[in-house]
């Protein structure tokens, strides 16, 4: 009989993930769970949510480009 479990970084660890994307959302439920031990479905469902609305943003045309921030030198 299979285990059942609702903790969001067993299930992802569980899946075999091919998309790149995908693969980074599991590395990120990891990271929260050796960090905080909670809350991976969470950052799971928020970068979710920031992808699709990224996607909502190509979509219309509009660059994602992220550009190289650097602070100011002191004179």
């Amino acid at each position: 009989m299979d285990e059942q479990t609702n903790d969001g970084n067993t299930m992802l660890r569980d899946m075999s993930v091919m998309h790149p994307a995908a693969k980074m959302l599991v590395d990120l439920a990891n990271a929260q769970d050796i960090e905080a031990g909670d809350g991976t479905t969470s950052v799971v469902v928020i970068a979710g949510s920031l992808l699709g609305a990224a996607e909502k943003l190509l979509g219309k045309g509009i660059s994602l480009k992220l550009t190289n921030c650097t602070k100011a030198k002191s004179h």
